[in-house]
């Protein structure tokens, strides 16, 4: 019954083009958008649309490069959370979602920081990963994340690649012992020797993920703090959505003021 009611929605659908151009409603990304004057569909199936996809042996692929990059090494561009554009600085003043803390008007679900919508996830209208790069790129969830960084073995580096970047290089783990394992740097408190069942190096399958820093009125921290969103806004206040963390304290998840400026590391849904 369900395959019939869709092949007469598509014959509809199609007669009213034999009869000339027609203005169309379609759904993408959870919202509907108006197509004016269309005289001809094409159907395709998103795909990378000509950026370099990594196999991690995750439930998803990952970008080789920061949304903005062009380069594995290269730090790319500043998102806040929910926003598209770049912009030469950040604050809750300039924030497209709210002026301030409390006066949030998407993705909020709760009465103290704004207006309810009860989204907890970015749009992919919303999504600087889907909008930059297009294709069936996005940014990854917060449970991709987590995937990311307990099913890899991360190793800090002060200079990938003789590039002068610092960040963290992630290999996909050859062995299911080095997964979740963590070489911190140099002097960190949580620095110490860490016991691989295999070796690693740059000719094997990695993301380098640089230590970009954040950005307010300036950017701040490059080759130090690394801030990656997720699509994942913290319910327990809205003032703040997921990101992956590093600074002095461990690599880890948590909630990151939404309006300011962190980097973005796309995931391909294939």
């Amino acid at each position: 019954m369900q395959r019939k009611i869709i092949l007469s929605v598509l014959l509809c659908l199609l007669s009213s083009f034999a009869m000339g151009q027609q203005d169309i409603w379609y759904w993408r990304d959870g919202e509907f958008y108006k197509g004016e004057s269309v005289d001809s569909i094409t159907f395709t199936k998103p795909g990378d649309n000509g950026h370099t996809a990594v196999d991690m042996g995750l439930s998803v692929k990952w970008a080789a490069c920061n949304v903005g990059a062009s380069a594995t090494w290269e730090t790319g561009d500043y998102y806040a959370w929910g926003e598209t554009e770049a912009k030469e600085k950040y604050d809750w003043y300039i924030y497209k979602w709210g002026t301030n803390e409390s006066s949030i008007t998407k993705y909020c679900t709760r009465e103290t920081n704004g207006t309810i919508d009860n989204l907890v996830r970015l749009k992919g209208c919303d999504d600087a990963a889907r909008m930059r790069m297009g294709g069936a790129w996005r940014m990854p969830t917060k449970a991709e994340m987590r995937e990311l960084l307990s099913g890899c073995y991360w190793q800090w580096t002060t200079d990938y690649d003789g590039h002068g970047t610092a960040g963290f290089i992630v290999y996909k783990a050859k062995d299911s012992a080095d997964k979740g394992k963590i070489k911190y740097p140099t002097g960190h408190f949580l620095d110490k020797d860490v016991t691989l069942a295999a070796s690693y190096s740059l000719d094997d399958t990695h993301l380098f993920l640089p230590a970009a820093g954040r950005k307010d009125n300036q950017t701040r921290n490059v080759n130090s703090d690394l801030i990656y969103w997720t699509s994942s806004l913290s319910e327990n206040d809205n003032q703040y959505s997921v990101a992956l963390y590093f600074s002095s304290s461990d690599l880890n998840m948590l909630g990151w003021s939404r309006a300011y400026g962190s980097s973005v590391r796309a995931v391909l849904q294939e």
